[in-house]
């Protein structure tokens, strides 16, 4: 089989993950059955024909115009380089003591899921775990038990957009991420809708908590 170029999976692989430019994000998982995360890596199960894939069009690590991204989703608001459209800046904690004491840094991103939960602006939110060997996983909480089980940063890299992808698929309401920038610029791409409809899940985005982030570790070194 002739695979094509351009904007192909075989692209993807050449130009991204063999280069050692991915960051394990997950958006090119949970498309197709050819794309797959284990541990902290993003692996090809099999070559892909598709001259044009929805794998290299949602990559945060591919070509992109910001400029017209940032227009496109926010056309009245300023936007920063650093950080997409801007309003206002706060300095924040929980007002929740038990949960600033399970938290990393005052508890702000558990208590906005939190409200989110409680007020029906989404029915389910994704965070990012890891368990006693660190190894990097996501999941998925749909209370404020099991979401305020998850307080706390971690710091492998994790497929966080992976799950997303497959909760997606699923009959259901609104569902909040909580994403490094990487990841959020994966979901910002998505929105564009760049490639024709095929049941994309990303009209069940219903809130993006975002995390500034300089690295995220190798699990495979860091164990």
């Amino acid at each position: 089989m002739t695979l094509e170029r351009g904007r192909s999976q075989q692209t993807l692989k050449e130009n991204v993950i063999d280069s050692g430019l991915c960051t394990g994000c997950g958006a090119c998982v949970g498309l197709c059955p050819y794309q797959e995360g284990w541990h902290d890596r993003i692996v090809t199960i099999h070559p892909c024909d598709l001259a044009e894939g929805r794998c290299y069009a949602y990559c945060p690590r591919t070509p992109l115009d910001m400029t017209a991204l940032c227009q496109a989703l926010s056309p009245d608001g300023g936007w920063l380089p650093e950080c997409g459209p801007v309003r206002a800046f706060y300095v924040t904690q929980a007002a929740d003591e038990e949960i600033r004491l399970r938290s990393q840094h005052g508890g702000t991103v558990t208590a906005l899921l939190r409200l989110a939960l409680e007020e029906g602006i989404i029915d389910e939110a994704i965070v990012t775990t890891a368990d006693d060997n660190l190894l990097p996983d996501s999941k998925d909480a749909t209370d404020v038990t099991g979401l305020e089980k998850t307080g706390g940063s971690r710091f492998p890299v994790s497929p966080v957009l992976a799950l997303f992808n497959r909760r997606a698929r699923i009959t259901g309401g609104p569902i909040g991420v909580v994403t490094t920038p990487c990841q959020g610029l994966a979901l910002a791409r998505m929105r564009q809708k760049t490639l024709p409809d095929a049941g994309d899940p990303i009209d069940r985005l219903g809130l993006v908590i975002g995390l500034f982030c300089g690295w995220a570790l190798d699990w495979r070194k860091l164990r």
